[in-house]
């Protein structure tokens, strides 16, 4: 299976990470933050503490980063707030790693900052990796045989983002072996100064036309 992402240069992927996102929620009381703040239990001020304590979840050596990057909390400004919420995106590579990261947040969440909130933490799991794999890895040396006939090479890397091609990857199976990146050549993706070469076109279109022939049996690609 090819998958049309741009790559930053003449490259073919064959891992990328999996995404999952992470929820957060604090449940505190409300109460009037100027006559009356010591009533309430400060649900922002948990979340803060709840932040701090989840920072590390991720795992450097296993490629696993997990980044909290929305936060909403209060109504209004003097009323303690009796809700909060963060939600994290989490990329991985190693399948276990999703089980493991809810594991371990669960267990920290448990330690709460104030008495009388209530925390919870759960995991929506989105697309998953592609992981290295011997079906990728020989379509990826295809790939490089027949971009030589046109005197380019072509470079199997793996990537850090998260793609439809997880889902078609079967893990233990080299079917359907799966490329991703096959597109042209680009980069600044969902910036407003996106852009793709245009000089990568004809070969990029070329690798797509000289796969499926040899791949179908179709004869020697051009």
């Amino acid at each position: 299976m090819f998958s049309y992402e741009p790559p930053d240069k003449d490259a073919v992927t064959v891992a990328t990470n999996g995404i999952n996102g992470l929820l957060l929620d604090v449940k505190g009381k409300s109460s009037h933050a100027g006559s009356a703040p010591e009533a309430g239990r400060n649900a922002a001020i948990e979340l803060a503490h709840q932040l701090l304590q989840l920072k590390d979840l991720g795992d450097p050596g296993k490629g696993t980063t997990v980044n909290w990057t929305l936060i909403k909390g209060g109504e209004k400004r003097n009323i303690i707030p009796s809700s909060a919420s963060a939600e994290a995106d989490m990329r991985y590579s190693d399948p276990s790693e999703s089980d493991r990261v809810l594991a371990d947040g669960q267990r920290i969440v448990k330690k709460t900052l104030i008495d009388g909130t209530e925390v919870t933490l759960r995991m929506e799991k989105g697309r998953p990796p592609l992981a290295r794999n011997p079906g990728s890895e020989h379509l990826a040396k295809t790939a490089q045989a027949l971009y030589e006939k046109i005197g380019r090479t072509i470079e199997p890397i793996a990537m850090r983002f998260g793609t439809d091609a997880g889902y078609a990857y079967v893990p233990g199976s080299a079917k359907p072996a799966v490329l991703e990146t096959m597109g042209v050549v680009g980069a600044g993706l969902h910036a407003d100064d996106e852009y793709i070469e245009l000089s990568s076109i004809a070969p990029r279109l070329y690798l797509t036309v000289a796969l499926i022939t040899q791949l179908s049996g179709g004869g020697e690609a051009p």
